[in-house]
C-alpha cells in the first residue's frame, strides 16, 4: 500500500522526487507558479509557451531540475476546461491521479507531493458531461485519492521469476504527500484511512482474478474465504461436493461434473448489533475457469476465462471491508465456486438439471453455466436468509460487453428503491453503470417446453444479457433484485488511467461498499 503523509506546510518543505500541479486550460500564471519561478525556475513561463502547454485535459509537461541539492521533477498536468460553474467532474480527478502515477512511473520517481484540490472545484458529476450530482467533501476527496492512487500502482507480477524484471514491471511510487489546509487535517486523515481500506480490498480482488485457474480452484477460493473470515471475524459456512449434492444443488453439480476440481459453496456473514436491521445478500458468480464445457469456447475467448470468478472475488473482499466499517445492516456474502470443463462425465446439451428449490432447467448450452450455479446459490439464500434485497454480480454474458463495451456495466433490476440506491452507490464510487428495468416481456425467453426453464434464450427474443438476468431472477421471487453484469468490465479495460489495461479491475467492490454503507430502508 502507498504511504500517505499530510502537511499544511509549503509544498517545497516536503522532500519528494516529484511535485505535481493540476492546471486548468488556459491557466493564468498564478502566485503559486510565480513562486516556483522566483525560487526555482525563472524561465517557467517561457517553458510553458515553448512546449505549448496550455492545460488541455490530460496533457502534461515535465521539468527536471535540482532543489536543495536533490534532483527533482516538476510535473504540470492539464485539467482541461472548467464548466460554466468553474468546476470539473470527480471522474476527471480520478483520471488525473492515474495520469500522475503513470507519468511518474516513466521516470521512476518514488515519491510525489501535490496540493489536494478543494471540494469547491468539483460539481459532483460522475461523467465529464452528464450531471449526476453527489456531495463532495474533503473527506470524500481524500478517500478517492487514496483509492485511485493505490489502484493505479497495482500490477500482477507474482509469476515473473527474476527480481530485476519484477522491479521493472512494478510501479516505483511508494509515498504521497498531500498538501492541505490545517483545518481539514482530521477529515483528510479519516478519508485516507477509509480509502486505504477500500483500495486494499479492490487490489486483493484484482489479484484473485489475475491468478491462473490451475492455481485458484474452487477449494482454493474456499480457503481464501476461510482466511478472510478468520482475520475479519466473519461468520463462515463452506459446503463441499458431497454436501452440495445432498442438498440437491443440481446446477453447481452439473457445471462441475466434467472437472477434476470439486465445487464448493461458500457463505460469509456479517451481523450488525442493531436490532431489526435489514438483511442484504451479495451474491457473486465463482466459475474459476470456464472452458464452455462441451460447447467449447473459441480460442480467442478461452484465454480470458480465469476471470470468470470476478463476481465472487468482489463479494469476498467487500465482506472484508464491511466487517471493519460495521454498517447497520446484516450482510450475507454468497459465493458458489465451480470449474466448467469438458469430460466424459460433463454436463451435456439436452440434460435436465434440478436445482435446490426443486425447479428444473433444460440445458441448451453448456457455456451458459454461470446462471446455473447462481440459481442454486440464490435459491439457498432466499430460503435460508430471507433477505430484504439481493445484489448479484457476475461475469455472466457475452452480450454485455458486445453492447456496453469494456467501460460500462449494465445493472438489471426489479424494484425501484433498490435501483436508486445502486445508482447512488455507483455515482459515489465512480463505477459506470447503466440501469435497466428487467422487462417482463422477456420472461418467456427462458421458458422450456420440457422443463421449468431453459438455460439459453429462445432465439426470437435475442437480448442475451436480459434473458440471462431473467433466468437467475426466476429463483428470487418478489425480493428486490439487482444484477450487475461485469463480463466486459472485470478485466482488460482500456482508457482508464488507474486500471492497468492487461489486468483485472476489481469491478463492483467500490460500488457494493457504498451500497451497503449508505443503505436506506424503504419507508
Amino acid at each position: 500500500m502507498i504511504k500517505f503523509n499530510v502537511t499544511a506546510e509549503d509544498i517545497f518543505s516536503t522532500k519528494s522526487d516529484c511535485y505535481a500541479f493540476l492546471l486548468e486550460e488556459n491557466f493564468v500564471f498564478s502566485p503559486e507558479l510565480k513562486k516556483i519561478a522566483q525560487l526555482i525556475f525563472p524561465q517557467l513561463e517561457e517553458l510553458f509557451t515553448h512546449h505549448k502547454f496550455t492545460g488541455q485535459l490530460f496533457t502534461s509537461m515535465r521539468v527536471p531540475t535540482t532543489l536543495d541539492g536533490r534532483i527533482v521533477n516538476f510535473l504540470f498536468i492539464g485539467m482541461g476546461k472548467l464548466n460554466k460553474k468553474k468546476k470539473i467532474g470527480v471522474e476527471i480527478y480520478r483520471q488525473l491521479l492515474g495520469k500522475i502515477v503513470n507519468l511518474m512511473d516513466a521516470f521512476e520517481a518514488e515519491s510525489v507531493a501535490f496540493r489536494m484540490p478543494s471540494p469547491d472545484l468539483f460539481d459532483g458529476s460522475l461523467e465529464y458531461l452528464v450531471q449526476e450530482p453527489i456531495e463532495i467533501s474533503v473527506e470524500y476527496l481524500a478517500k478517492q485519492t487514496a483509492i485511485i492512487i493505490n489502484m493505479a500502482v497495482y500490477r500482477f507480477t507474482e509469476f515473473f521469476s527474476k527480481p530485476s524484471v519484477i522491479k521493472k514491471k512494478n510501479v516505483n511510487l511508494a509515498q504521497v504527500t498531500l498538501v492541505i489546509d490545517e483545518k481539514d487535517k482530521k477529515e483528510v486523515e479519516r478519508g485516507l484511512e477509509l480509502g486505504q481500506l477500500i483500495a486494499q480490498a479492490v487490489n486483493e480482488t484484482r489479484h484473485l482474478v489475475d491468478e491462473p485457474s490451475t492455481h485458484k480452484t474452487p477449494i482454493y477460493m474456499a480457503e481464501k474465504a476461510r482466511e478472510v473470515a478468520k482475520k475479519y471475524n466473519l461468520g463462515l459456512t463452506v459446503f463441499n461436493k458431497e454436501q452440495i449434492l445432498a442438498m440437491g444443488m443440481g446446477g453447481i453439480i452439473g457445471v462441475s461434473q466434467g472437472s477434476a476440481n470439486e465445487p464448493t459453496f461458500v457463505i460469509l456473514e456479517y451481523k450488525t448489533t442493531k436490532k431489526d436491521a435489514p438483511t442484504i445478500a451479495l451474491v457473486g458468480k465463482g466459475i474459476t475457469f470456464d472452458s464452455g464445457g462441451l460447447n467449447t469456447k473459441k480460442k480467442s475467448d478461452m484465454c480470458h476465462q480465469k476471470k470468470d470468478m470476478a463476481g465472487a472475488a468482489a463479494v469476498m473482499k467487500t465482506m472484508q471491508v464491511l466487517s471493519v466499517l460495521k454498517p447497520d445492516v446484516n450482510v450475507i456474502g454468497v459465493m458458489p465456486f465451480a470449474e466448467n470443463m469438458p469430460d466424459g462425465k460433463a454436463m451435456k446439451d439436452g440434460d435436465i438439471l434440478r436445482f435446490y428449490n426443486g425447479m428444473t432447467t433444460e440445458i441448451l448450452n453448456t457455456d451458459a453455466e454461470g446462471r446455473l450455479i447462481l440459481a442454486d446459490a440464490l435459491a439457498y439464500t432466499v430460503k435460508n436468509y430471507k433477505p430484504d434485497a439481493i445484489f448479484n454480480i457476475a461475469t455472466l454474458t457475452g452480450s454485455s460487453p458486445a453492447f456496453f463495451g469494456p467501460i460500462i456495466s449494465p445493472v438489471m433490476f426489479r424494484g425501484n428503491h433498490l435501483a436508486n440506491q445502486v445508482k447512488d452507490a455507483a455515482n459515489k464510487a465512480g463505477e459506470r453503470i447503466c440501469l435497466m428495468h428487467l422487462a417482463g416481456e422477456y420472461q418467456n425467453a427462458v421458458r422450456s417446453k420440457i422443463a421449468d426453464l431453459q438455460n439459453s434464450e429462445n432465439k426470437k427474443y435475442r437480448a442475451g444479457g436480459i434473458t440471462a438476468a431473467w433466468f437467475i431472477y426466476s429463483f428470487v421471487g418478489n425480493i428486490p433484485f439487482a444484477h450487475m453484469d461485469i463480463a466486459g468490465t472485470a478485466a482488460n479495460v482500456p482508457d482508464i488511467s488507474y486500471c492497468y489495461e492487461h489486468i483485472a479491475t476489481g469491478a463492483g467492490v467500490r460500488l457494493m461498499i457504498e451500497l451497503i454503507m449508505n443503505w436506506k430502508v424503504k419507508k
